[in-house]
């Protein structure tokens, strides 16, 4: 089975921010679970866990998950994160495959990254 990495921004000025951007990642792992693959979907691994560690151990294991991918789906306004730009590098070094997820709807993708 075929393991999907799931990267976009999670970070956001507000809790509210926060939980929108995990819903997305959480709609697009959904989306690649229904096609057979495993999926690792950082936003619900450690989903409001701000705070509880240092930022550094969440990109770390991030990075480490993704290591052990075959595919990474870049989210909607990913380019704004720090975090998902380091995983879009990372997977290019590694030579993961890179696929772009999608916006949902008339969704649009608010600037709720800081």
């Amino acid at each position: 089975m075929k393991v999907v990495y799931i990267a976009g921004p999670y970070r956001a000025k507000t809790i509210f921010g926060r939980i929108i951007n995990i819903i997305r990642a959480r709609r697009e792992a959904l989306k690649w679970w229904k096609r057979g693959y495993a999926v690792i979907c950082s936003h619900s691994n450690s989903a409001l866990f701000d705070g509880k560690a240092p930022d550094s151990v969440w990109l770390a294991g991030g990075l480490e998950l993704l290591r052990r991918s075959d595919i990474i789906v870049m989210l909607p306004g990913w380019k704004f994160s720090q975090g998902s730009i380091q995983e879009y590098h990372t997977a290019k070094l590694l030579g993961i495959k890179v696929e772009e997820g999608e916006i949902y709807g008339k969704e649009k993708i608010l600037p709720l990254h800081t």
